[in-house]
């Protein structure tokens, strides 16, 4: 990925994700592939989670904050 590209992703994932949604997000992105542990990855400031996100993966992680705010807005159908 592009280095300006990947930096406008990290950046507008700093900027976008909702509070709601980040122990969802540290948890998948924190754990750095299980070394980390669930309460240490908690512990983690978003930013620096986001800045540990692998270079290939900052589009991807983009396109989930994306998907999650439009569940947010979105009112949740009763059965």
């Amino acid at each position: 990925m592009n280095k300006k590209l990947e930096k406008f992703c990290r950046d507008s994932l700093k900027a976008k994700l909702p509070e709601v949604w980040q122990n969802t997000f540290k948890l998948m992105y924190g754990r750095n592939s299980g070394k980390r542990s669930v309460e240490d990855s908690q512990k983690m400031l978003i930013d620096v989670v986001v800045d540990e996100i692998p270079t290939q993966k900052p589009s991807w992680a983009m396109e989930q904050v994306e998907n999650s705010l439009k569940k947010l807005e979105k009112p949740e159908i009763e059965a």
